[in-house]
């Protein structure tokens, strides 16, 4: 879909900047002449991929399954189970980690080419990354809980996430983490600035901001905080639900200004010694469950990543080199067909006919086809691979997603209904998916509801998405409140008529 390329660019999210030198790469060797074996994790929540000891792979597995247990018990009650699992590609060392990583991270999040989200690293979890991924987990859950949320509701809760362990090593929560009070007393944005920002400002003044705030929130005003949670959780308007629940600080009625004042005096506190934390206990996590990757899967894993440096002639050559050696042992690899087209500009469908002859089970295979077959103009030979993706992987929100937009693009909208429904619920943080529910309501004439949903779609676009990308999604919210506004107000007048 051209909507999701266009952000495509935007899809790396940094788990743990910090520059390092660059380190001389490591030749890959693959499990079938010799190199070190592969295995594969898998947890409640996590499928880890690794070329370290099975016995170190497993650590990372529980390790991260334990932050996860930490973010749900310390910030979500009720938390809904989240469908589907977080895949994590573990690299045995760091220079091997670099081949694949922008310069200066020491881990990321991404979303495989079948838009399933990935973390990226290299070996062992330290402190610090601990610390990352329980912040850009609890964005992923959030995103569940919270179907609609204003930036500074999100980065505070995951904020908050960057506790500390205690003495005994245990994770423990309550006090505002020190960093961010720090952080906040150094530099600083005012309410009025923060209940404006849009994400677009990368500036950790916003991030040290909306830390404090929650924790206030918590601290001082845990009721009325809690019913703009459950107003959220509702997918409420954010705006309208800070102004109604703290009229005294509205940017437009009230005076801010005076928690601002709060903020500052709550940050000096938090770092006064003491203060309420209480540790988080967690059950045992089971051990993960265990294989041994083929080769051709560990070419997959491998190639289904970026090489960032691709504009580099070694960081290419690398490339080809993998997908030639793939290539030998499966000639119908699915990855490696992808990027030999991508590497050698060829036509795909081709090659997209015959993966999907030779993998009939491997939905990559049946969504290349589809895209392949959507730009031949070949529209029944893309229904039957969308369909057949959604078969085979009904979990998968991307081609739920796609089965629903090519219907609705055919005039089809109350067979694309439950197909959106099912996407938005699989992914309810992608703008791109929630696009096609606000097109599909807007085409029963579901107008609130379309108005809400390109709305969300609209606040969860990437930061630094530039403004052309995000243009397909403004026209839509903005031609939606021309049309749906008069209606809605003329509904709720009535409404209060009687």
């Amino acid at each position: 879909m051209a909507r999701a390329r266009a952000l495509a660019a935007c899809a790396v999210l940094s788990l743990a900047a910090c520059a390092h030198a660059p380190r001389a790469p490591e030749r890959f060797v693959c499990p079938a002449r010799g190199g070190p074996a592969w295995s594969e994790l898998t947890t409640d929540h996590f499928v880890v991929a690794s070329d370290l000891r099975r016995a170190d792979a497993a650590t990372i597995a529980r390790e991260l399954e334990s932050v996860r247990a930490w973010v749900i018990a310390a910030l979500f009650e009720d938390a809904p189970e989240i469908p589907g699992r977080v895949r994590v590609v573990a690299f045995r060392s760091a220079a091997e980690f670099d081949e694949f990583a922008p310069p200066g991270l020491r881990a990321y999040f991404t979303r495989s080419g079948i838009a399933e989200p990935v973390i990226v690293m290299p070996g062992a979890l330290g402190p610090e990354l601990r610390l990352v991924l329980a912040h850009e987990l609890t964005h992923q859950v959030a995103r569940h809980v919270y179907p609609r949320q204003p930036r500074w509701f999100g980065e505070g809760l995951a904020g908050l996430a960057e506790a500390e362990a205690d003495a005994s090593g245990r994770r423990a929560f309550g006090a505002l983490p020190p960093h961010r009070a720090r952080g906040f007393q150094q530099a600083h944005v005012t309410v009025r600035e923060l209940l404006a920002w849009d994400g677009r400002a990368i500036d950790g003044r916003f991030h040290h901001t909306a830390t404090v705030l929650v924790h206030y929130l918590l601290a001082h005003e845990r009721e009325r905080f809690a019913r703009v949670r459950q107003r959220l959780a509702g997918a409420e308007d954010p705006a309208a639900i800070w102004r109604e629940v703290f009229p005294e600080w509205d940017p437009a009625g009230g005076r801010p200004e005076e928690l601002d004042r709060a903020l500052h005096a709550h940050a000096r506190e938090a770092l006064l010694p003491g203060g309420e934390r209480h540790v988080v206990e967690l059950r045992a996590v089971a051990d993960p469950l265990a294989r041994t990757l083929s080769p051709g899967e560990v070419h997959a894993t491998r190639l289904a990543l970026t090489r960032f440096a691709r504009g580099d002639a070694g960081a290419v050559a690398a490339e080809r080199a993998e997908m030639e050696e793939a290539l030998a042992e499966d000639p119908d690899h699915v990855v490696a067909l992808q990027v030999k087209v991508a590497l050698d500009s060829l036509q795909p469908l081709p090659l997209a006919r015959r993966a999907v002859r030779a993998h009939p089970d491997d939905a990559r295979a049946w969504l290349w086809l589809a895209s392949a077959a959507r730009r031949s103009g070949l529209e029944e030979e893309q229904r039957d691979a969308l369909e057949h993706a959604v078969a085979i992987a009904p979990a998968n929100a991307m081609a739920t997603n796609n089965l629903a937009w090519f219907l609705l693009l055919r005039g089809d909208a109350e067979a694309a209904l439950p197909l959106a429904e099912r996407a938005a619920a699989l992914a309810p943080g992608d703008p791109a998916i929630l696009d096609t529910r606000a097109g599909v309501l807007e085409a029963l004439g579901r107008c609130g509801e379309a108005l809400e949903t390109a709305e969300r779609a609209l606040e969860l676009l990437p930061e630094q998405a530039p403004e052309a990308a995000r243009a397909p999604w403004r026209e839509r919210a903005e031609r939606l409140r021309a049309h749906c506004s008069p209606a809605l107000g003329s509904r709720r007048d009535a409404g209060a008529r009687r």
